[in-house]
């Protein structure tokens, strides 16, 4: 996620935005898990059970975009030293 002025934000999504997309994939996954519904829709898209494994990325994705919403903290950074004897 980009960082600007002391903050994490995500360009494409805004906070509000993630939450209620990561709450629509949640509801459409559990009405289809759960045998509720045999189709689902999400706004124009139409999911069935078959699309599971897709809904479970779309959740994953948005837990991650409000995670970082909510906990706004740097990313970890790897970093390699390396001694030379002189």
């Amino acid at each position: 996620m980009p960082y600007k002025n002391g903050k994490y934000y995500n360009a494409a999504y805004s906070y509000e935005e993630a939450k209620e997309y990561l709450r629509l994939n949640k509801q459409a996954l559990r009405a289809l898990v759960d045998g509720q519904a045999k189709e689902y829709t999400i706004g124009s898209r139409s999911v069935t059970f078959l699309d599971v494994d897709d809904i479970e990325r779309q959740v994953a994705k948005f837990t991650k975009i409000v995670d970082g919403y909510e906990n706004n903290t740097r990313p970890t950074r790897n970093v390699s030293v390396v001694f030379h004897d002189n």
